[in-house]
């Protein structure tokens, strides 16, 4: 029979990873991922399946989730390929195995139509640097505010803006409960004459703090979502003075503020009384997070509610 190896190598922007792979080994392996952890988990799997894995993986962008990721697809990529046309092989097979902390169970079909599922739970303090701790101080403060009756106003800039508004929906609509009190929240973006006519006559720095100035009790709260948090310039002067002048007025007036954030927080960071920071240095992927948090917001206080019925 035709040797079953082959090498792999997949470059992109965020890892750069290399397989080398020997499907009629003898349990060899050579693993560098930088991650100790995921260098045993790769070790093992070649070690009890015999094959020979060569694994060199190395980061780009510093975030854990797609080296693991891209090496676990060149590892595939590399079986599938050294599989050929799957000749007088077995294929689909499964094994149970006990071990002292988990039950693993696999199922395996080697035809081209692949399947898995995947369930995780996560206990760690930080997912990719995001602090647990900062989200229940925000879901605390969401709550205080419930609770006493008072306004939360929800403003960003740009794609910001549509999570603002999609943030004020789900907290308005989806985390009801019969019998528990609702959360009165309102997005700053919607009214776009407004908006146009704040540019306009009062600037764009003020397009929400003059809101407030009509809308806004004392008490009342306020969440920003804001990539890079005030922080940095252009042609058109400071990034995002207007969400800062917001918080401020809001803190001037007795209320809270949360930071919805990325790269290293910015003025927000230092103005807000909880802030959620994404430290990713990549506006999509800090909107992406950003739009998911908002999500698992509701959902926990979905939850929690649910509970209390």
């Amino acid at each position: 029979m035709k040797p079953r190896k082959t090498t792999i190598k997949r470059e992109t922007k965020e890892t750069s990873v290399s397989v080398t792979i020997n499907l009629d080994g003898t349990g060899k392996t050579t693993i560098n991922t930088g991650i100790k952890f995921l260098d045993h988990l790769i070790g093992s799997f070649g070690k009890h399946s015999m094959m020979d894995l060569v694994v060199k993986a190395k980061s780009r962008d510093g975030i854990e989730h797609h080296l693991i990721e891209d090496t676990g697809i060149t590892i595939g990529s590399a079986i599938d390929k050294a599989l050929g046309n799957r000749s007088g092989i077995t294929r689909f097979s499964f094994s149970s195995v006990p071990m002292d902390e988990a039950l693993a169970e696999t199922s395996l079909d080697l035809v081209k139509r692949q399947y898995h599922k995947i369930t995780l739970s996560t206990k760690r303090t930080k997912i990719e640097g995001i602090s647990k701790e900062d989200i229940n101080n925000a879901i605390q403060i969401l709550n205080e505010a419930r609770l006493a009756g008072k306004k939360i106003f929800i403003i960003g800039n740009g794609g910001s803006a549509s999570t603002a508004t999609h943030f004020a929906c789900d907290l308005n609509k989806y985390t009801s409960v019969e019998g528990e009190k609702r959360f009165k929240a309102l997005s700053l973006e919607d009214n776009i004459p407004l908006l146009t006519a704040l540019v306009n006559d009062e600037g764009w720095d003020k397009v929400y703090s003059y809101q407030l100035e009509n809308l806004m009790d004392d008490g009342d709260y306020l969440v920003v979502i804001s990539v890079h948090g005030g922080a940095g310039k252009d042609k058109a002067g400071l990034w995002s003075q207007n969400l800062t002048l917001a918080a401020k007025m809001i803190h001037d007036r007795g209320g809270k503020v949360i930071g919805l954030v990325g790269f290293d927080g910015g003025a927000i960071k230092s103005l807000a009384d909880a802030c959620i920071t994404v430290p990713i240095n990549s506006t999509p992927h800090v909107e992406g997070f950003h739009l998911i948090l908002t999500h698992m917001i509701c959902s926990i206080i979905k939850d929690q509610l649910s509970t209390n019925e």
